[in-house]
């Protein structure tokens, strides 16, 4: 090659990387892109783009999840929020959306960004691609009665659950929306539990209660709990107060060891302390009354109290993060209790320590009938058509025998 054919080539090389620098400052001035979305712009492959972009200095990545936008260094971009065209706005930038931004935070706080994620994608026309929005020009219902027709014609089936369950998040959570059952049911958003009734016939008569509680004293249940590295004090400390208040087993196993006062009741000592009911985001009062469990609770609390050299502040675990490990191993001692009950039906055995929560309410009302009503009431039961549901309904056994005792000859006319 002479000199000259060399110069020209060198001017070639320059003016051509001079065309492709301005292109993509150009491109990014607009707004940040990635980097498939800016070789496409280019008519470059992707290595070719990226190759380009480690040469410039001008240029930024900033990371949303796991993709990367390129943009230009300390450019201020002038980004509508609210634009019509959520094409408009970068995906990256859909969570500074002035209705979203709260909701990001939430979910940030609480590591719960799936529904977001999913609304995010169905904002952009990822999940109906006839369907895009930028969520400020959401109106309910009308909009969720579009998006509900779009989806059912491309997929000939209601939401799949994360579905709903983004578009349920997004209207209570930034509209304000209060979704009553029949607005739930006419627009698709109507949640079925899978398990619902699914603990309702879970019930242990008072011989399973006596049986169960001799296992609980036993050799084997004490060999069981070395295993599994638990007191075996701390067992039955767990089985009185999970039993008694009927708690959800990460609040029990949560319990704070000065949370538990002891009061006289009828000559003999009951024990009192609060617990918060997740689901109605209340804490409620609740006791542990019967003498046989007072005894057994109190043992092990009065162990942890006076124990100042370690202090413990929780009554079954030494910290919360803890928490995950101690329920698998109160768990697996459970399932041999349910063994020994010969309980095989899969719901004894799926999380046991849930079943503990719903024999606890059954045990309330096995021994004091339908007048210890108002007391798990107090304690922070809700008395409506669960309770039938899920923790008083008969079973078939049990209905023909309460039958048996009624007089069917008086309807007889």
């Amino acid at each position: 090659m002479s000199t000259l054919q060399f110069e020209q080539h060198i001017d070639l090389w320059a003016k051509h990387r001079e065309k492709i620098t301005s292109s993509i400052l150009r491109i990014l001035s607009q707004r940040p892109h990635t980097i498939p979305e800016l070789a496409k712009k280019l008519d470059l492959s992707y290595t070719a783009t990226f190759e380009w972009l480690t040469r410039m200095n001008q240029i930024e990545v900033v990371y949303e999840d796991k993709a990367a936008w390129i943009g230009l260094r300390d450019h201020r971009y002038n980004i509508d929020y609210e634009s019509p065209d959520i094409d408009s706005i970068p995906a990256y930038c859909f969570y500074n959306i002035h209705l979203i931004h709260d909701w990001y935070r939430y979910a940030q706080t609480r590591g719960q960004k799936d529904d977001l994620r999913t609304f995010k994608n169905l904002c952009y026309g990822k999940v109906v691609p006839t369907f895009k929005i930028n969520p400020v020009y959401w109106r309910h219902p009308e909009t969720t009665k579009q998006f509900r027709d779009s989806y059912e014609k491309r997929f000939k089936a209601p939401f799949k659950p994360h579905i709903r369950d983004a578009v349920r998040t997004f209207l209570q959570l930034c509209l304000g929306v209060r979704l009553t059952k029949y607005d739930s049911a006419i627009l698709g958003l109507k949640v079925v539990a899978p398990n619902e009734g699914k603990y309702r016939y879970l019930k242990l008569t008072k011989d399973e209660f006596d049986k169960a509680e001799r296992w609980l004293e036993s050799d084997e249940c004490k060999q069981l709990c070395e295993q599994q590295g638990i007191r075996h004090s701390a067992l039955l400390c767990h089985w009185a107060i999970a039993i008694s208040s009927f708690g959800r087993p990460s609040s029990v196993l949560a319990l704070e060891t000065r949370a538990i006062e002891n009061h006289g009741f009828l000559n003999r000592t009951a024990l009192h302390f609060m617990l918060q009911e997740s689901k109605q985001q209340k804490i409620f009062p609740k006791y542990v009354m019967e003498e046989k469990l007072v005894k057994w609770a109190e043992s092990y609390w009065k162990f942890r109290l006076e124990d100042t050299r370690q202090g413990w502040r929780y009554l079954f675990i030494t910290d919360l993060k803890e928490l995950p490990d101690t329920r698998k191993k109160y768990s697996a001692i459970y399932k041999a209790l349910f063994r020994h009950l010969d309980k095989k039906e899969p719901v004894w055995h799926e999380d046991s320590l849930y079943c503990i929560r719903h024999i606890g309410i059954q045990r309330w009302i096995m021994v004091h009938g339908f007048a210890a009503i108002p007391m798990l009431q107090v304690m922070g039961f809700p008395i409506d058509k669960t309770l039938f549901m899920h923790y008083a309904g008969l079973a078939p056994q049990d209905f023909l025998k309460a039958a048996s005792s009624l007089n069917f000859q008086q309807l007889v006319t």
